[in-house]
């Protein structure tokens, strides 16, 4: 679909965008999700009315709807709250494949918003599936070294996490925090940091000797 390309000048197609995300062919959503990602500040204009397919009833459009929030970057703010709302939301399929990759998306997409959807990405990092809490934790990376701070201790608990992915995204955000920082001290972050990497090497260390013994 190349009406994306047409960048600032796409006002008057972006409504017809929106709506292509209901089509009844698959294809046609994905293409249109995909043009909307290069609309430009022009996107917007419809930021809210993608909001609201987040809650749509047909489960495709849910996640193309996301999917073209998060490409919209910056842009997307005027969904902020919908994009936390599908992020924490806990429905009966929590489970299935294309609720937690809903909820993946919204964290990818809030983590591109400045502070709007923090909390929210706060409250993800204990989510049941492991893809979701590592996408939070990176999220909160994006949103810099103040909401890490913020979250600092929700983060040091997924150094522990039983998923290598997690802990490994866990660190490279805590990572941000700085060295000698003015006005506060790293502390407790840089403690668990070295924590998590001891624990790797021991780790490894116990898969070598099992190794060894066989």
């Amino acid at each position: 679909m190349a009406l994306g390309w047409l960048g600032e000048k796409a006002g008057m197609v972006a409504p017809a965008l929106a709506m292509a995300l209901t089509h009844m062919d698959y294809n046609v959503r994905r293409a249109a999700s995909e043009s909307i990602g290069r609309l430009g500040s022009v996107a917007m204009l419809i930021a809210g009315p993608l909001g609201q397919l987040l809650r749509h009833e047909d489960e495709t459009v849910r996640l193309h709807a996301a999917t073209a929030l998060l490409r919209m970057g910056a842009y997307a703010k005027p969904a902020a709250e919908d994009l936390s709302r599908a992020l924490v939301q806990n429905p009966q399929n929590w489970h299935e494949e294309s609720a937690w990759q809903l909820r993946v998306t919204s964290a990818r997409a809030l983590g591109l918003l400045g502070g709007a959807g923090a909390a929210s990405l706060a409250t993800a990092l204990e989510d049941e599936v492991d893809d979701v809490r590592c996408a939070a934790a990176e999220a909160l990376g994006h949103l810099g070294e103040e909401h890490v701070l913020m979250y600092r201790e929700q983060l040091e608990v997924l150094l522990q996490d039983i998923d290598s992915e997690v802990r490994a995204a866990a660190k490279k955000t805590l990572a941000l925090l700085p060295r000698e920082p003015s006005g506060y001290h790293r502390g407790r972050a840089a403690e668990a940091v070295a924590a998590a990497a001891e624990n790797e090497g021991q780790d490894r260390e116990s898969e070598q000797d099992a190794l060894q013994h066989t």
